[in-house]
């Protein structure tokens, strides 16, 4: 259950929040900084996106990679918020 469980709330968690977080925000996200000169804001930030969500991807996989014992359920849940924190760290970076 805690796969399936993560696969579903963490995108609808980071999504609320990256809702909240952005709503009425009309600047550029700081890491734009670096590549302003060239006018690759939108380019940072699908790559920024992509790391994260290849990054909640690998630890989702790794989510079935965990046998299924039940001495081994708070590494399943605790895998499980690393995940999706790292899918709420995507909209952290982009308001910051």
């Amino acid at each position: 259950m805690t796969p399936l469980l993560t696969l579903v709330a963490g995108p609808v968690v980071a999504g609320c929040l990256g809702m909240l977080v952005t709503l009425g925000d009309q600047s550029e996200p700081a890491f734009c900084d670096r590549v302003r000169a060239e006018n690759g804001c939108e380019e940072a930030t699908l790559a920024m996106l992509a790391g994260h969500a290849v990054g909640f991807a690998v630890l989702w996989l790794l989510l079935w990679a965990v046998p299924w014992w039940r001495g081994l359920r708070a590494v399943r849940i605790l895998l499980a918020l690393v995940a999706v924190m790292v899918l709420v760290a995507a909209p952290i970076r982009m308001a910051g």
